[in-house]
């Protein structure tokens, strides 16, 4: 296929799916309790389960590879496993399960690249995350590991990300740092069993030393909570 646009449009549930393939070649395997298929794809994404309160994964965003996955025929449920792909020329690791039938369809992926570059990284989540997260500002690469999960329907994903970050200039609402190595993650669902979204996220710094205005500072866990009404808790020490 080149050329071919796919819109799957399921607002009514408040999702939406819409695809350009500017190339796409598929070889099908069909065994007994799955079929499996073999890929090369290079696809421009224009929305990726999108709702309108959040916005779409992978807006205008490039996926390029090739790949495997399969049906699993019982479980009615497509399945892919470490697969490679670039997403906007930058290589991903990737694995994930989509429900293709019941009233409550869920999907699950897992995300893992090294040496990104954190606007390009968070540019990748919808559009109202990107934005949230857009409070904080990291110069450097990073290596990063995420987990989305949720309703293909009505609902909002969970989203959490895992970071190492070294050697970094790091901006916050409260404080800049400069030469900053930490590890620490972002999740959307801090408090469980309330919604996941901004008002319930959460940017956690651990393991984190730095220089401000030229002096060293450590820190055991730095933590910006609701990235909508951004809170600092902190307990940087310093030895000069």
């Amino acid at each position: 296929l080149k050329d071919v646009r796919l819109i799957i449009d399921d607002r009514k549930n408040g999702k939406l799916n819409d695809f350009v393939a500017n190339s796409l070649k598929v070889k099908i395997d069909d065994e007994t309790t799955y079929t499996a298929f073999t890929a090369r794809e290079n696809i421009l994404v224009h929305n990726f389960l999108g709702d309108e309160s959040s916005g779409s994964f992978l807006k205008e965003k490039n996926i390029e590879g090739g790949f495997s996955f399969r049906y699993v025929k019982n479980l009615k449920q497509l399945q892919f496993d470490n697969i490679s792909i670039n997403l906007s020329g930058h290589p991903f690791k990737v694995s994930g399960t989509f429900d293709l039938s019941g009233q409550d369809p869920q999907f699950s992926l897992t995300l893992h690249t090294r040496q990104v570059v954190y606007s390009l990284a968070k540019s990748f989540l919808p559009q109202k995350t990107e934005n949230a997260l857009s409070v904080i500002s990291i110069d450097s690469k990073i290596d990063a590991d995420a987990t989305i999960s949720g309703p293909l329907r009505k609902g909002n994903a969970k989203i959490g990300v895992t970071w190492k970050v070294s050697n970094a200039n790091l901006t916050t609402p409260f404080l800049n740092f400069t030469n900053a190595f930490f590890t620490g993650y972002y999740t959307n669902h801090a408090i469980p069993g309330q919604q996941s979204g901004d008002a319930n996220s959460k940017v956690v710094f651990t393991n984190f030393s730095a220089n401000w205005h030229g002096m060293p500072v450590t820190s055991g866990s730095i933590e910006i909570q609701n990235l909508l009404k951004p809170l600092l808790t902190c307990d940087l020490s310093s030895n000069f």
